[in-house]
């Protein structure tokens, strides 16, 4: 699954009241990762949202499996960051 460039303005906003699995920070970044899921109460299929920290504007977001969650996350820590739940 590739990354969905948002084309118009999104804010982190329109996922409150998902379910927050993890989120990842990369220290002096000013890009957050949001992986959230609504799909109670299976959580078979996880957003995946690069937001930016301060004005909460995405940049990228898709979503994956829950088997692929592991693998997302390896590849977030190997970029440098870190989960911040």
């Amino acid at each position: 699954m590739g990354y969905k460039t948002v084309e118009k303005e999104e804010r982190i906003e329109m996922f409150n009241g998902h379910k927050i699995i993890n989120r990842m920070i990369k220290p002096r970044s000013p890009i957050t990762v949001l992986f959230c899921t609504n799909d109670l109460p299976d959580e078979w299929l996880i957003d995946l949202v690069e937001y930016k920290t301060k004005s909460g504007l995405i940049k990228h977001r898709c979503m994956v499996t829950a088997a692929d969650l592991e693998r997302k996350y390896k590849i977030y820590e190997k970029d440098g960051f870190i989960t911040n739940n």
